[in-house]
C-alpha cells in the first residue's frame, strides 16, 4: 500500500516540477522565470491539503525561488548531496507534519549542476486514507469470512435436508413395520429425480 501511496504522490510531484521547469530558464548559473503562471497557482500560495512547497536554491545552499505558501508553512530542510540527476524522492517529518519530497538537479546549457528544485506535499492526507483502508480491510475481512461460513452452512444443511428425510424414512423400515414409504416430491430435472 505505501508504494501505492508514493507511486501517486511522487507523479504528483513529478508533474508539478515539469510544469515549473517549462516556466523558468537557466543561463550561465541564473535562472530566470519566464512564466509565473505556475508559481500563481493557489496550491503553491496557500497552505492547504493539496499545496505543493517549492524551494529552488543554489549548491551552496542559499535559497533562490520560493513558493508564496513556504513562507507560512515555514523552513523545510534542504538536501545538498543530491547525486542523482533525476528525479529523488524522500519522506520527511516537519513539525507535525509528514512531507513527501522531491529534488531535481538543475543544470546550466554546459552540463554543469547550478541549482536544486526540492518541492514537498503533504503526505498526511494520503496516510490517511492508506489507514482508513487498512483499518476497513481489518473488520471487513474476518466479517465476510464469517458470512461466507454462515451461507456455507444454511445451504449444506438445505441440500441434505432430502437426503436426511430418505435417511430417516428408512431407518423406520424394518422388518415388522415395512409399510413406511419413502415420499419426495422430487422434480425430473434435480439429483433426487
Amino acid at each position: 500500500f505505501k508504494d501505492m501511496l508514493h507511486s501517486t504522490i511522487d507523479k504528483r510531484l513529478q508533474h508539478e516540477i515539469e510544469n515549473i521547469l517549462a516556466g523558468i530558464e537557466v543561463q550561465d548559473s541564473v535562472i530566470s522565470i519566464l512564466d509565473f503562471s505556475e508559481l500563481n497557482e493557489p496550491d503553491f500560495n496557500i497552505i492547504g491539503p493539496n499545496s505543493f512547497f517549492l524551494q529552488i536554491y543554489d549548491l551552496d545552499g542559499n535559497l533562490l525561488i520560493g513558493s508564496n505558501n513556504l513562507y507560512q508553512f515555514g523552513f523545510i530542510p534542504l538536501k545538498l548531496n543530491i547525486t542523482s540527476s533525476n528525479f529523488f524522492y524522500e519522506d520527511m517529518e516537519v513539525g507535525n507534519d509528514g512531507l513527501r519530497l522531491s529534488y531535481l538537479p538543475l543544470y546550466d546549457k554546459e552540463g554543469e549542476k547550478v541549482a536544486i528544485i526540492q518541492l514537498a506535499t503533504f503526505e498526511t492526507e494520503h496516510k490517511y486514507i492508506l489507514d482508513r483502508i487498512i483499518v476497513f480491510n481489518l473488520y471487513l475481512f474476518p466479517a465476510i469470512i464469517l458470512i461466507v461460513i454462515f451461507a456455507s452452512i444454511f445451504l449444506a444443511k438445505k441440500s441434505f435436508k432430502p437426503i436426511s428425510k430418505i435417511v430417516k424414512t428408512a431407518e423406520q423400515i424394518s422388518a415388522n413395520s415395512l409399510t413406511s414409504r419413502i415420499e419426495y416430491d422430487a422434480k425430473p430435472n434435480d439429483e433426487m429425480g
